[in-house]
């Protein structure tokens, strides 16, 4: 279930591009033809049973949260596809040992104790802030009045698709028949999104100045569906709440996580959303600048990987030394947020992640 304050977070994945040119052979042919025929089958067996959960579908309510509003949906996730990134290796499932020791160090009990690890950390996971009973009202009432929408930077739902809940974009009847709705039947959803009640992390977000919100949808990444491109939602914080245990294999959201500069983040939209025009050599120049502040952030994470591939073999499974080594400045240069059922999640909205491939 995702939410977004000011801002909109999606899991995103691309579509599975098949066609090459000139294929001449026809064994090549025919097993185009079969795998078109094949994903045709699955869009039609998806389309008959509508917001049927298949059992390995990862779940989750996401939420995103800004200074200010910002219409339009996903500019930062845009501006970064232009400007390209240097993403890192993802191709096992097992977690590192720098994985379950940064996962230990911003993990709390409580809402209470979440403040202070999101300031130090850009990320804090609450265990159990909502109960099963409160997920199984919140994955009924998403079905039963969700609209849903392709997922950001997603052609097909057969990867990922959004059941839209409330924010930003929405029309008055939209907000009358799903979100009002919804409020009405589904008794957690004010603790879930919204902040009138005891215990609400919107709280949080408030003390660090992003009160609005721009997007809450519950994000569903299919069994087999691909992963998203890297990228960031914006100036702000991102909340999920996972509706299913998510694991390794069923496309949890993998994050790097350092921030990226909020100077860096402004230009970085600004630009895309004006791009220089011939001649604007000012403009041109905080392109220029843009530009190399993105490469700085990426050779910063590549070095961290590069770092933890010779330490792991060092250390083997000593979680101690790798929380410690991570204290001094060393953080891990991906972490999956793989969840319980319930937990929240929060984290920085500059942070660079995607949603991962669902393997199961």
């Amino acid at each position: 279930f995702a939410m977004t304050l000011t801002s909109a977070r999606v899991r995103d994945v691309k579509g599975v591009k098949v066609a090459k040119a000139s294929c001449s052979s026809s064994s090549s042919s025919s097993s185009s033809s079969s795998f078109g025929r094949r994903r045709r089958r699955r869009r039609e067996r998806q389309d008959a049973v509508g917001a049927f959960r298949p059992p390995t579908a990862s779940l989750g309510l996401q939420v995103e949260v800004k200074r200010r509003e910002e219409r339009g949906r996903g500019r930062g996730r845009e501006v970064l596809r232009a400007l390209g990134t240097v993403g890192v290796s993802a191709a096992v499932v097992t977690d590192t040992v720098d994985q379950v020791a940064f996962r230990e160090l911003v993990t709390v009990d409580s809402v209470a104790e979440a403040t202070e690890v999101f300031a130090r950390w850009g990320i804090v996971c609450v265990r159990n802030f909502l109960s099963e009973g409160e997920v199984e009202e919140l994955l009924q009432g998403a079905a039963k009045y969700g609209v849903r929408r392709n997922a950001f930077g997603q052609t097909s739902q057969l990867d990922r698709y959004t059941l839209w809940i409330a924010g930003d974009g929405m029309s008055e009847e939209q907000e009358r028949d799903v979100t009002n709705a919804m409020k009405a039947s589904v008794p957690c959803l004010n603790r879930a999104i919204f902040r009138d009640c005891e215990g609400s992390w919107r709280e949080i977000t408030d003390k660090f100045g992003y009160p609005n919100l721009m997007l809450a949808e519950q994000v569903t990444s299919q069994p087999g569906g691909a992963p998203q491109d890297w990228h960031f939602d914006g100036e702000g914080v991102t909340a999920q709440i996972s509706l299913v245990p998510i694991g390794g294999l069923n496309g949890p959201t993998e994050i790097q996580p350092r921030p990226s500069p909020h100077t860096y983040m402004h230009w970085a939209n600004r630009l895309g959303a004006n791009p220089p025009m011939p001649g604007d050599e000012t403009m041109m120049a905080m392109k220029q600048l843009t530009d190399e502040v993105k490469m700085m952030y990426d050779r910063l994470t590549k070095s961290h990987e590069f770092a933890w591939n010779t330490i792991r073999p060092i250390i083997g499974d000593q979680v101690e030394v790798a929380r410690a080594l991570i204290e001094a400045g060393l953080t891990p240069p991906m972490v999956h947020l793989t969840a319980d059922v319930g937990q929240l999640t929060l984290y920085d909205a500059s942070m660079i992640h995607r949603g991962g491939q669902n393997r199961s």
